[in-house]
């Protein structure tokens, strides 16, 4: 399953929160901290850095995944299992995820990947996931409404979701090949993060 633990972060609707970042994530050596305000009031969170891009990646992915509550008001669950997951995908490669949290930081974004850090992270992934075999992760964009759209593909695939708001607090996703549904979920929570659960383990049989 490609990059599920940090797609799963880029989770919920617009929060209507504002990200601000004092000085650009490792510059010297106390790196950035970032201020976060929402409805629910303000909250800091520390961001460890060493310079250069580099520091401890599990601190940054921890930094990243602890800005959804305060900011979004909503979190993602464990951020010390999530990141543990996702670091212990391709551990030679996690160098690279280092300048992805600093700029997702930077450019917070409640519903999806910042679309400026996203060359970043196709870098890890050309790493974790062999870019030679031409397949990709989802790229998932989040709407107002609760709405989440994603696409990716590989050799002779072309893979798609489509979630929408289902009742009240219901999210109905439909997992696309080719244009033809493979499966459905709906559950309550955040579209972009339906999407790629329910969505990503039917369209490993085609990768």
């Amino acid at each position: 399953m490609r990059f599920a633990a940090l797609a799963i972060l880029a989770w919920g609707s617009a929060c209507g929160g504002n990200v601000v970042v004092d000085g650009m994530p490792g510059e010297g050596s106390g790196g950035a901290g970032v201020t976060s305000s929402s409805a629910s009031g303000t909250s800091n969170v520390g961001v460890t850095s060493t310079g250069g891009g580099g520091g401890d990646v599990r601190s940054k992915c921890l930094a990243y995944c602890e800005m959804f509550l305060p900011v979004c008001g909503v979190a993602p669950g464990s951020c010390g299992a999530i990141c543990d997951d996702q670091l212990s995908t391709a551990p030679p490669c996690n160098d690279r995820l280092a300048p992805f949290f600093d700029c997702a930081i930077e450019v917070f974004d409640c519903s999806a990947t910042p679309p400026r850090c996203q060359p970043l992270l196709d870098q890890y992934e050309a790493c974790a996931f062999d870019a030679d075999s031409g397949c990709g992760g989802l790229e998932c964009f989040g709407g107002g409404d609760r709405v989440c759209s994603c696409k990716g593909s590989c050799p002779g695939w072309d893979f798609a979701v489509e979630c929408r708001p289902s009742g009240r607090s219901d999210i109905s996703c439909s997992c696309l090949v080719n244009g033809s549904e493979v499966g459905t979920c709906t559950q309550a929570g955040s579209g972009c993060a339906l999407a790629v659960d329910c969505c990503e383990p039917k369209f490993e049989q085609f990768r």
